[in-house]
């Protein structure tokens, strides 16, 4: 009879009908008062209802019952997790394994708990641990996934995802899973298969619908990323979801009045966001930077990033922590100033490449670098960059351990290489982790936010009214924008390894294509025109369709001298720079110019033609001309850019001219030492205090 009763409240329980399962445990209790299924299942069905205080004695009589049962004690460590008691689920969950050591629920149940207080690497021993008992538990690989992401290793959770996919395809959630890990490499196509395939599994599933909308948007289905979000907020109007649709950007703008529509959505969206105080309860990780591609339009951004982080402090005032050494600043016992400096990017990126030879000549006598990224970033050149420095800290994907180990650095000076570019450094500033915080050029554009008290710039690449751009105090440095070393390429190839025609000049266009503005559509049609051989080439995007949506842009401007635009897929550096050595002519972008290529064309005797912008983002080739004092390709206008291009192209005689200036001269823009002296002296002088 009491089995009878057991298994119709066990049916009620799996119905989630908790409030009449109660009832048929409790019915059998009062027949038997130490039956210990009946106080087991009692102790989950109350645990499910959210009152913990109570499920634990229940469970707690079972096991005192029964000391042997590794599933009462796994579930009373559930329980004691949800009422906060860690030590006493920890030893709850090594007692179930102990009593079976094959009991997988254990394992998963431990390892979500040791991820859950940010204990990562004894996580992962412990789902290790349950895989080599059960090499076929689908949860295990998943929430092995999750573990990995928080360490870092990106790889190495995808397929932990594929593996538990690969044992159970029906899990929607690890589908959602390996979609954000997609999403968060660049991988955008993948990633929104993997959302669909989570939403065919559970058409209800929210996160999945808004993960696929974010992953769209990025992907530059921007109008697509729109539908989805607008259904999502009629659905259930979230904050994150009406914040993702204020943030919405397109990659690739179809023109310049098309830009103008959606900034001034962006500015109108965000302003309504402010009146009406939205707030984000949430890690505020769960949406994504919304102001990178505003700094490609070429405006002046300050009051839309002041405009930002008012948003951002208002809807998250925790996102403006204090460290505890901040409140009370003062000098460390050392003579020497500690300074961290910190980006994801410290790896063979533009970003590693131009802080390169700055850390490397800054006195380590005098100051005490730590050098700071997100773990699974690291690759050969952060390893050399670790060289030159004193610490180094590895932070988890998660904001409020990240903060935690900068705060425990102690630092005096903090600089980020770049604000803007990552959800993670972007939020992490917000906070005061050092008693003087500051920004390099990484994304050069003021991060809007009152926590940064410095813009490190070049004297010789911004312009006179540059202290109007900045929120931070404009510090000028001379010398280069920065100390570059000078790349040199191992092996030379010829164009055909690449696919490109042999025949006629090559204009090489090597920058992002979110950094083509649609101002320069027609000055590069027109070159293609001018030069009836020639090609332009260029890169794919990260995701293809942004190369199918400029494509189409050009279009009607190009005409038939669209079949002369080459397309290269995205190579390694060294391979980049093989290619850039082929090149006749390399055109800077407008009004967003390139920064690292210009080292490198330069470095290659490369001419690059470059139409000066309004603020530091476009001025970058035009200051090293400067420095090496050649003017030829410097154009005042659009007009002035084609003929100088065209004339580079088809005047050989004036290209080999500017070819053999640039490599007589170039040396001097590299390894430069007045930034590295100018920086120090920064950096020993700045008042500690904010």
């Amino acid at each position: 009879m009491v089995k009878v009763i057991l298994e119709k409240g066990l049916a009620l329980r799996q119905a989630g009908n908790h409030v009449a399962a109660e009832k048929v445990f409790r019915q059998v209790l009062e027949r038997e008062p130490e039956q210990p299924d009946a106080l087991h299942m009692l102790g989950l069905t109350l645990h499910a209802q959210g009152r913990f205080a109570e499920a634990a004695p229940a469970i707690d009589k079972a096991i005192a019952l029964l000391p042997d049962q590794a599933m009462f004690h796994t579930h009373a460590g559930v329980v004691a997790a949800a009422l906060g008691t860690i030590g006493p689920a920890v030893e709850h969950y090594k007692m179930a394994i102990k009593c079976d050591p094959n009991y997988t629920d254990a394992y998963n149940n431990f390892g979500v708990l040791l991820d859950a207080i940010g204990q990562y690497d004894e996580a992962l021993q412990i789902l290790d641990q349950g895989l080599s008992r059960n090499p076929k538990a689908a949860t295990l690989y998943a929430n092995r996934g999750k573990v990995l992401v928080r360490l870092g290793h990106i790889v190495d959770s995808q397929l932990s995802y594929e593996k538990a996919l690969e044992i159970n395809p029906s899990l929607a959630e690890v589908h959602n899973n390996l979609g954000n890990l997609l999403k968060r490499r660049g991988h955008y196509a993948q990633a929104i298969e993997s959302f669909k395939r989570a939403l065919e599994l559970r058409p209800d599933f929210i996160e999945a619908s808004y993960n696929k909308a974010l992953a769209l948007a990025a992907a530059g289905s921007i109008d697509e990323a729109d539908q989805t979000l607008e259904v999502l907020i009629s659905t259930r109007p979230e904050p994150r979801f009406l914040i993702a649709r204020a943030g919405l950007m397109p990659v690739i703008p179809k023109s310049v009045a098309d830009i103008a529509v959606w900034r001034q959505r962006f500015e109108e969206g965000f302003g309504l966001l402010i009146e009406k105080r939205v707030s984000l309860p949430g890690d505020p990780l769960e949406v994504p930077v919304m102001n990178f591609h505003l700094a490609y339009h070429g405006e002046n951004d300050r009051r839309i990033m002041e405009n930002q982080a008012t948003f951002w402090q208002q809807a998250c005032p925790s996102l403006c922590f204090t460290a505890a050494h901040c409140q009370k600043p003062s000098e460390t016992g050392s003579s020497r100033r500690r300074v961290g400096l910190f980006s994801r990017y410290l790896r063979s990126h533009a970003v590693g490449f131009t802080v390169e030879g700055l850390l490397a000549g800054l006195s380590t006598d005098e100051f005490e670098f730590v050098l700071i990224t997100i773990s699974g970033d690291e690759d050969d050149v952060w390893n050399t960059l670790a060289s030159q420095t004193h610490k180094v800290l590895s932070l988890p994907y998660d904001l409020i351990i990240a903060r935690q180990k900068i705060e425990l650095a102690q630092l005096d000076i903090l600089i980020y290489a770049d604000i803007g570019m990552d959800p993670l450094s972007y939020f992490m500033a917000y906070a005061r982790l050092a008693p003087v915080q500051c920004v390099l050029w990484g994304h050069p554009v003021t991060s809007g936010l009152p926590q940064m008290d410095y813009y490190l710039s070049n004297d010789s690449a911004e312009p006179d009214d540059a202290a109007n751009h900045y929120t931070e105090t404009l510090i000028r440095l001379g010398g280069m924008p920065t100390c570059y070393r000078r790349p040199f390429i191992d092996e030379r190839k010829c164009r055909s390894n690449y696919g490109i025609s042999e025949d006629g000049n090559l204009y090489l266009c090597p920058q992002s294509l979110f950094k083509i503005h649609p101002e320069m559509d027609a000055a590069l049609a027109k070159i293609l025109q001018g030069d009836p051989t020639g090609q332009l080439v260029i890169f794919h995007g990260n995701a293809k369709i942004w190369t199918e949506k400029l494509l189409q842009r050009w279009m009607p401007l190009f005409g038939e001298a669209i079949c002369r635009v080459v397309v290269l897929e995205r190579v390694s550096w060294q391979e980049f720079l093989n290619i850039m050595s082929l090149a006749d002519v390399m055109l800077d972008t407008w009004p967003f110019g390139g920064g690292n290529t210009n080292y490198q064309g330069f470095s290659a005797g490369l001419p690059i033609v470059t139409f000066p912008g309004k603020f530091l983002r476009g001025r970058a080739a035009m200051a090293l001309y400067q420095h090496m004092k050649i003017d030829d390709c410097v154009a005042g206008s659009p007009k002035e850019y084609v003929e100088i291009a065209i004339r580079l192209g088809r005047d050989a005689d004036f290209r080999t001219s500017v070819s053999e200036k640039i490599l007589e001269r170039c040396p001097i823009i590299f390894d430069d030492q007045r930034v590295v002296k100018d920086l120090a002296k920064f950096l020993r002088s700045v008042p500690l205090s904010n």
